[in-house]
């Protein structure tokens, strides 16, 4: 079975706090109606609400390391397998195979996702540093 809830009942005190507890995307909330989302900031930290509350649809926006703006939905989406203690965080996303179109643009959209992440990732460099010292250093 599965469970969504919220993360943060109010703004969350530094964008460290939203890396280390949002994992989900958000979609930009400039493309939704004028007047859906009020704002709320706080340290490096900016909030969307829906009707001035914190629900699982806020979204969060802050800038990471590399100066790349991120979008966070407020939602941990627990699974739990019935008669088992065995739960894990955010339910899996499977394509449709009815829409042609969108289905490539959300593939499009988790390769890119994927490619961000892994070359934004920390050990990315120390990894490839040690494969290519490997290969070339005799």
């Amino acid at each position: 079975s599965t469970s969504e809830g919220k993360v943060f009942s109010k703004i969350p005190p530094s964008s460290k706090e939203v890396f280390s507890q949002l994992y989900i995307g958000a979609y930009d909330p400039s493309a939704y109606d004028e007047g859906t989302y009020t704002i709320e900031e706080g340290d490096g930290v900016k909030a969307y609400l829906v009707n001035n509350e914190y629900t699982p649809d806020t979204v969060f926006e802050v800038v990471d390391d590399y100066g790349k703006v991120r979008l966070f939905k407020n939602s941990k989406e627990l699974v739990t397998i019935d008669g088992s203690s065995f739960s894990f965080r955010n339910t899996p996303s499977f394509m449709s195979i009815l829409n042609q179109e969108a289905t490539v643009r959300d593939a499009t959209h988790e390769v890119n996702a994927l490619i961000d992440h892994l070359l934004y990732h920390p050990n990315t460099a120390p990894f490839i540093a040690l494969r290519l010292i490997q290969r070339f250093v005799t």
